[in-house]
């Protein structure tokens, strides 16, 4: 009897597997994707993010104290070289100037008569018909006059200086992005006026993970992203790398300035943006990354034998965004990419 319950139990279970083997083997296989292992070359690349700069930044400072008339710039507004920033109240430097040039016109008419007059007396001594005592204070008076002429002639060049440095104006092309006084304000000499940022050339100051920087070298290729603009890629380069390392927990990183040089309508002062610094090219057997797997084991892809999916184990090398470097497949080994498990029936 025991015997019979034990062949009964052996055959259901016989009969289970048989039809769980029978349908694996007899169901529709689930078609899918499929890629390659191709040699391939592609760029190795250290990828990071930073903010958009001005290369150059000039502080605009008021030459001479005086009361604001005018501003005639806002934050942003975009102005060229020579370009008036606002006015000063010019009266009182233009009054200046007249009282100046008056002054210099009498020192000249009195060098005139202390000349005529030295002359004369020259005249007289030589006939012995003056003292030495007055060609003396003859010649003084007429030195005299000529170090008053000097100085009202100075006066007149220090007030037109002085009217001059009244004008206010940006040295290059740039955009204003301060502006720190308004009309009618009275200023010193030496306040800032405005803060002017350069248009011709960008900076991003991106910070690198230490682990990293060591592949970062001066003037290496970079390409300056911003994911508002995706179809957008602009090129630049490293122009300065810091000799020092900072802390930012949980990772130390190292500042790279990456150079834009060209001028656009797409990048803008204070933009977040995301950049790739060009670092080598690596030759290799490749596939896309989205063919890899993984688990606690470690990496994996799943390969057709059979029509049946199995785990392969594989090692990997340097990657990019898309691309992996596979070191123990073959060239035109192929991988499954669509999502399966061990042991599917599959067609590709």
């Amino acid at each position: 009897m025991k015997k019979i319950l034990v062949l009964i139990i052996l055959l259901a279970l016989g009969g289970i597997v048989y039809l769980g083997l029978s349908k694996k083997f007899h169901s529709k296989p689930k078609k899918v994707e499929v890629a390659r292992v191709k040699r391939e070359r592609i760029e190795t690349a250290i990828l990071a993010t930073g903010k958009v700069e001005p290369s150059l930044k000039t502080i605009i400072m008021a030459k001479q104290g005086g009361r604001i008339k005018k501003v005639l710039v806002e934050e942003g507004d975009i102005i060229k070289p020579n370009q008036t920033l606002l006015i000063f109240n010019r009266e009182e430097a233009e009054s200046q100037i007249i009282q100046a040039e008056n002054k210099l016109k009498m020192a000249e008419l009195e060098l005139k008569e202390a000349w005529d007059n030295l002359k004369v007396t020259e005249i007289l001594y030589s006939a012995s018909a003056t003292s030495g005592l007055k060609l003396r204070e003859d010649r003084i008076r007429h030195e005299k006059t000529i170090i008053e002429r000097d100085g009202a002639d100075e006066m007149v060049k220090f007030a037109k200086i002085r009217l001059e440095d009244l004008r206010c104006v940006s040295q290059i092309d740039g955009v204003v992005i301060e502006r720190k006084v308004e009309d009618g304000q009275v200023v010193e000499n030496g306040k800032e006026l405005f803060v002017i940022a350069s248009i011709s050339r960008y900076e991003v100051k991106a910070d690198v993970d230490e682990m990293d920087a060591v592949s970062v070298v001066l003037n290496q290729k970079a390409i300056i992203t911003h994911e508002a603009i995706p179809d957008k890629e602009f090129e630049a380069e490293v122009i300065k790398i810091s000799p020092q390392v900072k802390e930012m927990p949980p990772i130390t990183v190292l500042e790279v300035t990456i150079g834009y040089f060209k001028k656009n309508p797409f990048l803008k002062i204070g933009m977040s943006v995301d950049v790739k610094i060009i670092t080598g090219y690596k030759d290799g057997l490749f596939l896309p990354l989205k063919a890899i797997r993984g688990d606690e084991k470690g990496r994996f892809v799943f390969v057709i034998k059979n029509s049946l999916t199995y785990k392969k184990e594989i090692e990997t090398g340097v990657s990019t965004l898309d691309k992996i470097e596979v070191l123990n497949l073959k060239e035109k080994d192929e991988v499954i990419v669509s999502p399966v498990k061990e042991g599917e029936r599959v067609l590709k």
